[in-house]
């Protein structure tokens, strides 16, 4: 079907009330969708490393003010997440896995906003279980508002989730970035999941790993290849449903499945 812009009033209308009641949604809830990880070089120990700056927030603790869990991780400092909590937490995700090294965090300066404990999590794929970089308990920490910490991971193994959770006993913790440093591998696999097609997005047909080439492979260590046509369900057609032309619309066919608005039924 040939897209064509109708009912303008109508999709204004529409577009109004779904930016609102997602900002309203976002605000209250702390669901935030981030830009994309940018990168930069930290020198540590003498060793020059990638500082990942910048991360999707997917899950966090639900504050009833404005300083939401996202503020966290939206690459800016001048935003902030304040839980008035004993444990808080934000879980997040970069752009591509990177093999972290250590991390930064930032706070308001008092120190009763200060965490006096705190864990880094991390996973390979959404459906892993977490594993802890680093934890630090009954922690007095310095004066200033931005703290440096390596974390475990000898094994230099590449990660793309991520959870910090931060604790006090002042029921005040206001945090306001977590940076990571590291590398970025040059070889990864994505896990994907079985997931239906629709009009506007592929499907999955198995369970499998996609190589940052592109390939896709049973499993990650690359040794077996798919062919795309074994992995990928291509797109479905759209399903239009015929509106007669009124006084205030043209003619025009509205898709079932994803709302789309198109000028004929093909």
């Amino acid at each position: 079907m040939k897209q064509k812009k109708v009912l303008r009033s109508i999709a204004s209308f529409i577009l109004v009330i779904a930016m609102t009641f997602g900002v309203i949604l976002g605000m209250s809830m702390g669901i935030v969708a981030q830009a994309s990880t940018t990168t930069s070089t930290i020198t540590v120990g003498g060793t020059d490393y990638t500082l990942f700056t910048g991360f999707t927030a997917t899950d966090g603790t639900a504050v009833d003010n404005a300083f939401v869990y996202g503020n966290m991780v939206d690459g800016n400092t001048s935003t902030s997440f304040h839980a008035f909590t004993s444990t808080a937490y934000v879980e997040f995700n970069s752009d591509e896995p990177i093999i972290p090294k250590g991390y930064i965090f930032n706070s308001y300066s008092a120190d009763y906003y200060k965490p006096t404990g705190w864990v880094l999590k991390d996973k390979a794929n959404a459906t892993d279980d977490w594993t802890t970089l680093s934890f630090y308990s009954g922690q007095t920490l310095s004066s200033g508002q931005e703290f440096q910490y390596a974390c475990d991971n000898d094994g230099n193994t590449a990660y793309k989730y991520f959870r910090f959770e931060a604790s006090n006993t002042a029921n005040n913790i206001w945090l306001t970035e977590i940076r990571l440093y590291g590398s970025v591998p040059d070889v990864y696999y994505t896990h994907l999941t079985v997931k239906a097609a629709t009009c506007t997005e592929t499907g999955i047909k198995q369970d499998c790993y996609q190589r940052n080439d592109g390939k896709y492979f049973t499993d990650e260590t690359g040794e077996t290849e798919l062919d795309e046509s074994d992995v990928i369900a291509p797109l479905l057609a759209h399903t239009g449903v015929h509106h007669e032309a009124t006084d205030t619309n043209i003619e025009y066919w509205q898709c079932s499945m994803c709302n789309k608005y198109f000028s004929d039924e093909d």
